[in-house]
């Protein structure tokens, strides 16, 4: 590659722009050039839409955000450009920005949702950044994409019920995100056999009781899709607690497959019911309420629900206000009992964290 590398990246990306041949360096001696060719087609190739040009500087700092180089080396095709990478996470973000800025697609893109046409760049930049994590990384950044796949899902479900989706168009964007959730967590869970990391478990749980709120308020081929989501979650949460047990740690009280929480602003409520998002809670006499009353209860308030699951309905046990009315009320917050993680050898260092 040359000695200015950035020039030499500009003057690839401008030529793709004016879809002039690439093959002269598709095919060049140097593979690192012959790579770098490869990606910026790749790259150009996605579809062009017509969307407000964003601020450059606002996309450069979003995108370098997600992008980080590593100390160590990786293999595959990364490995083989170990000069380009080397250029540092600044150039190698500028290339991304500038070849989406082409296409008028970045800012959007990190946004969309897997029903957008411009939701594979999306997932080319996750393919990157998951290729640059360090490896003792990678474990936690998997489980970052899988909790966006999750709530892909909700907003696919939310589009659904809004009339915004047909069944169908429903079941075919949860299909496929149901598939890219699942390879996460599975290569999450695969990762803790090696670096068992409580925080691992405590995503999968989440994961897990996300899912179970999103199986519950949706029905036919969608439920169908959620419910072997939530299988695999709970395979992988399975297979994560066993290699940290292994490890020498074990879960004191594992989460009930019946108990669900959920945490936000309500979005509606009724005098039976109340929502956060998708997510649907019966109100029933047993319902206790902590900083505030069951008269207290409106759109917009923020709060923490703990519920379980009977008769395939979710039910509020106990709903708090996260913020008291009054400036200056003491605030009573009644945690949820989640499962412990303790040692088992006493004398062991190994961290000691909870898993919900």
């Amino acid at each position: 590659m040359p000695n200015d590398p950035e020039q030499f990246i500009e003057q690839m990306i401008e030529a793709a722009k004016q879809r002039q041949d690439l093959s002269a360096w598709q095919h060049h001696r140097d593979r690192e050039t012959s790579d770098l060719a490869n990606l910026i087609l790749d790259l150009s190739s996605l579809p062009r839409h017509q969307i407000e040009m964003p601020d450059l500087a606002k996309i450069q700092g979003r995108v370098l955000d997600r992008i980080s180089v590593p100390q160590s080396e990786h293999r595959g095709i990364w490995a083989s450009i170990p000069s380009f990478l080397k250029i540092g996470s600044a150039v190698f973000g500028s290339l991304l920005i500038v070849v989406s800025l082409t296409m008028g697609v970045a800012v959007a893109a990190l946004q969309s949702g897997p029903d957008s046409a411009i939701y594979p760049l999306k997932k080319i930049v996750e393919n990157i950044e998951l290729r640059l994590t360090p490896e003792q990384e990678v474990a936690s950044r998997q489980m970052q994409f899988a909790i966006t796949r999750v709530e892909e899902i909700q907003a696919v479900i939310e589009q659904q019920q809004q009339g915004q989706l047909s069944n169908q168009e429903a079941k075919q964007i949860i299909s496929a995100t149901v598939k890219d959730l699942q390879k996460s967590t599975s290569a999450a869970a695969r990762n803790t056999k090696a670096q068992p990391r409580s925080a691992i478990v405590n995503k999968l749980a989440d994961i897990n009781n996300k899912l179970k709120i999103a199986s519950i308020n949706s029905e036919g081929e969608v439920r169908i899709e959620i419910e072997k989501a939530l299988q695999s979650t709970q395979d992988s949460q399975a297979e994560a607690i066993k290699n940290f047990e292994e490890s020498g740690v074990k879960i004191a009280n594992p989460p009930s497959d019946n108990n669900i929480t959920a945490s936000g602003k309500l979005t509606q409520v009724t005098e039976s019911t109340v929502n956060i998002g998708t997510a649907k809670f019966l109100l029933t006499k047993e319902t206790k309420y902590v900083n505030l009353s069951a008269a207290d209860l409106k759109a917009g308030l923020v709060v923490d629900i703990i519920g379980q699951i009977k008769d395939n309905k979710s039910y509020a046990d106990q709903i708090t206000l996260i913020e008291p009315k009054v400036s200056g009320e003491s605030t009573v917050r009644t945690e949820i009992i989640n499962p412990e993680i303790v040692p088992l050898d006493p004398n062991s260092t190994t961290e000691t964290q909870t898993a919900h």
